[in-house]
């Protein structure tokens, strides 16, 4: 678990923070999930669409924020129990919506749909947060000595970074993902500093007797990947939930 730390900044946003005019959906449903199907789907759409399927206000506001839903704090029961589907696509798609490479965490196409998903939850769920910054103890995911041991993939699909008993997958995934996952398996920020910005797809096989963390994850990173994980302090946000409001109707 993360250490407990002191509190260095803190800052309102009403929904976006000011600066260059908001990124929008143009046209946007948002359902309630009585089913409970599809808990926590997420598809990024061409052209910078967005589906998510029995998402809760706090998965919401974690995927347009880039932080973990652990690290989204206030707002009443509701925002972390009732569920909602939602399927939206953006006003005018932009080149910027239509890569030619991976559409993954730490893209320039990710982040615009994480935009106009920030505006969505202002409008809809009349959203007001303010963020908090703090550092702690966490992780650098940097070069092995001898270099990476990783190719640049060229193949199609969508890219994913999956975690199993004894395994991790990554299909055409970019180093953040793989920081990601990390990062939520280690209860740790885990920071990119590979400097490797292509896709990739690989298998980390590595030995866990049991559900805990096993250290071996650390050596296979290193033997398979040329990776290795480093001690660093890391600044994390948390977004505290200062207004919400059930969606008003499409």
């Amino acid at each position: 678990m993360l250490p407990t730390v002191v509190l260095l900044i803190s800052f309102a946003l009403e929904g976006q923070a000011p600066g260059p005019p908001q990124l929008r959906f143009e046209v946007a449903t948002i359902k309630p999930n009585k089913d409970g199907g599809g808990k926590g789907g997420l598809d990024i759409q061409p052209g910078g669409g967005l589906k998510m399927q029995g998402a809760t206000l706090k998965d919401l506001i974690a995927f347009a924020y880039d932080v973990r839903e652990t690290q989204v704090g206030g707002g009443a029961k509701w925002v972390d129990s009732e569920a909602y589907d939602i399927l939206a696509r953006p006003e005018y798609p932009s080149p910027e919506d239509l890569p030619q490479g991976v559409v993954a965490p730490g893209t320039n196409a990710w982040d615009r749909v994480r935009l106009r998903l920030q505006t969505l939850l202002a409008d809809r769920f009349q959203l007001a947060v303010h963020k908090s910054s703090r550092e702690v103890q966490g992780y650098a995911l940097v070069p092995a000595k001898g270099g990476p041991k990783l190719t640049a993939t060229s193949e199609s699909g969508n890219p994913s970074t999956m975690r199993s008993r004894g395994h991790i997958i990554g299909q055409r995934a970019t180093m953040q993902m793989l920081c990601v996952v990390l990062g939520n398996w280690l209860g740790r920020p885990v920071v990119d500093r590979t400097g490797l910005k292509e896709a990739y797809t690989y298998k980390l096989e590595y030995t866990q007797e049991d559900q805990s963390v096993d250290p071996s994850v650390f050596t296979a990173l290193q033997e398979q990947l040329g990776l290795k994980l480093e001690p660093t302090r890391a600044t994390i946000d948390s977004i505290v939930i200062d207004r919400a409001s059930r969606p008003s109707a499409n």
